[in-house]
């Protein structure tokens, strides 16, 4: 309920935001009022309170986005987050095909290529990952602990360089691998 109102710019259809929840909260509030104070207007007072309060908050709160400098608000059109995805992907993938972690940057580029070259049948080619897409990291380095993978990775993205560390635990699937990882 706090992120309903608290959280601005959220949405849940694109290219549409709600631009104020604390001004909802506050509309939420008087509506609340207004039909506790009900004893002392009348009914037709109160009907027509209640449907321009109804209407302010609607056109207040819902409407196109404001700056075109925001951008997409979804993970999948951010490049740092696919970046990010794709090599935890790749890793994941290593594991599950050969049961065993990969060890160095050679092996990832390995299964990097055998990936690419299976979707190149099932994707346009403009729409077609780099075979290069590893070289972009800084840091790519893997270190087994026990069973599971520190994966350490650098990159420059778009505004700042992302620096992570994670733990991969083995799965059965790369989906799980990725779920569970940790920082």
């Amino acid at each position: 309920m706090a992120d309903f109102f608290l959280v601005s710019g959220w949405t849940d259809q694109a290219g549409y935001a709600y631009s104020n929840g604390f001004f909802l909260m506050l509309v939420v509030g008087f509506l609340i009022v207004a039909s506790l104070s009900r004893i002392f207007l009348s009914f037709g007072q109160l009907n027509l309170i209640l449907a321009v309060a109804i209407l302010v908050c609607t056109a207040a709160s819902c409407g196109p986005k404001t700056t075109e400098k925001e951008g997409s608000r979804c993970a999948f059109s951010d490049p740092d987050f696919m970046t990010q995805f794709r090599v935890c992907t790749v890793v994941a993938q290593y594991y599950v095909d050969k049961h065993e972690w990969p060890s160095s940057k050679s092996e990832l580029k390995h299964q990097w290529r055998e990936m690419v070259d299976v979707e190149k049948g099932k994707t346009p080619p403009e729409a077609m990952e780099s075979p290069e897409f590893l070289d972009q990291f800084t840091i790519l380095e893997l270190r087994k602990n026990g069973q599971n993978l520190v994966l350490h990775y650098s990159f420059k993205g778009d505004k700042k360089t992302i620096d992570q560390r994670l733990t991969l635990r083995p799965g059965a699937t790369s989906d799980q691998i990725i779920h569970e990882a940790s920082d």
